[in-house]
């Protein structure tokens, strides 16, 4: 990611009192409707900066998805023969 947004508040934690769908949500979503175990990733983004729009959180998602396909080509490159 090229620049992380600013962060001025407070954070919630995701649980029951957050919000009483909260385990459709997200990743608990994810998990919970895939066969096997899963690896599941939310990438959480402010919905009231300046980069709140469809081509700001397109811009992060692209970033995020570069960053991942770039770790797991880098991480594989350097495992050890009959890993990766």
């Amino acid at each position: 990611m090229t620049a992380p947004l600013g962060f001025h508040g407070q954070t919630r934690e995701s649980g029951s009192g957050y919000d009483k769908q909260w385990l459709q949500m997200s990743k608990n979503g994810v998990a919970q409707n895939l066969d096997g175990p899963p690896v599941s990733v939310t990438m959480e983004t402010g919905w009231n900066t300046h980069h709140s729009t469809q081509d700001g959180y397109r811009t992060g998602g692209r970033q995020l998805g570069l960053a991942i396909e770039r770790f797991l080509r880098t991480s594989r490159s350097d495992a050890p023969a009959g890993r990766g």
